[in-house]
């Protein structure tokens, strides 16, 4: 008669192990709006795998809140809103949430990028005319070029690539490159996680 018991022991221990993830969870960010998650050493963020990706979304879904070393670039990304009038501030922080959980000295060995919005230097030099390094930890500069980059995409292919649509997506040729995203050879769960930030942020700002 214990077979009956396996069904309600298996969602036990599921609900047990979602439990102390969000525990971890709180006590490696500190409450919305903190100072104190940005570290002092450069800190490598690899590239999200459609795994990884994805359950990013999931724990999106779940929670419903925003890592504060993403919401404290809020005032950062309102300013770059104004500058690129097709952009919303969400989707600024919904890239920043996904490429560096809001960390400005995150870099990313496989592409190579660097800081809040992953800019590599072709980015940082074609929308930004950056020629020096600054861009790579500064987060005005790393913003004004990632966000330059995104402004580009959303104009340029938002309507035969909407986020709503069932193959790729405009905001997949941030990760992957314009090429791969015409092709269809993009990450899903990239788009995934930049929907479901989204989601997030624009019910936590109430937009």
């Amino acid at each position: 008669m214990y077979i009956f018991l396996i069904p309600g022991a298996i969602l036990a221990g599921v609900g047990i192990y979602i439990f102390f993830k969000s525990a971890q969870s709180t006590n490696a960010q500190p409450a919305f709006g903190g100072t104190d998650n940005v570290p002092s050493e450069e800190t490598t963020v690899p590239k999200a795998g459609p795994f990884t990706s994805l359950f990013s979304a999931i724990q999106s879904n779940l929670g419903g809140s925003i890592p504060s070393g993403v919401g404290k670039w809020r005032t950062l990304a309102e300013k770059y809103a104004e500058v690129y009038a097709n952009l919303d501030p969400e989707e600024i922080l919904a890239i920043i949430w996904s490429e560096s959980t809001g960390n400005p000295e995150a870099y990313n060995p496989g592409d190579p990028s660097w800081g809040l919005m992953g800019v590599t230097a072709l980015i940082a030099r074609s929308y930004a005319g950056f020629t020096d390094l600054a861009w790579h930890t500064d987060p005005d500069k790393n913003m004004r070029a990632g966000a330059g980059f995104l402004s580009f995409l959303k104009a340029k292919y938002e309507d035969v690539h909407p986020l709503s649509g069932p193959g790729a997506t405009w905001v997949a040729a941030y990760n992957e490159g314009e090429t791969k995203m015409l092709r269809g050879e993009v990450d899903p769960g990239y788009s995934s996680a930049f929907i479901s930030h989204l989601s997030v942020l624009k019910r936590f700002y109430k937009v």
